[in-house]
């Protein structure tokens, strides 16, 4: 089973134009966006911060799974 992490605590930042670097889940571990989609409109970014963007953590580079957001 995979460990998602909440992308807000990796330390990236989710924005309008970005080209995912990894694979976004939802929480149940859902895919909702593979790796290289692009996050093209607001509406998109909206989706994705309500609905709760997760990233499996083997998928992230070393040690970003274990930063937290201030």
């Amino acid at each position: 089973m995979a460990n998602l992490v909440p992308i807000n605590s990796t330390g990236s930042v989710l924005r309008v134009g970005l080209v995912l670097p990894w694979n976004v889940h939802d929480e149940a571990g859902t895919l909702l966006l593979s790796r290289g989609s692009s996050i093209d409109s607001e509406a998109k970014l909206q989706q994705l911060l309500t609905r709760g963007a997760f990233a499996d953590a083997s998928e992230l580079p070393a040690g970003m799974a274990d930063r937290k957001s201030t």
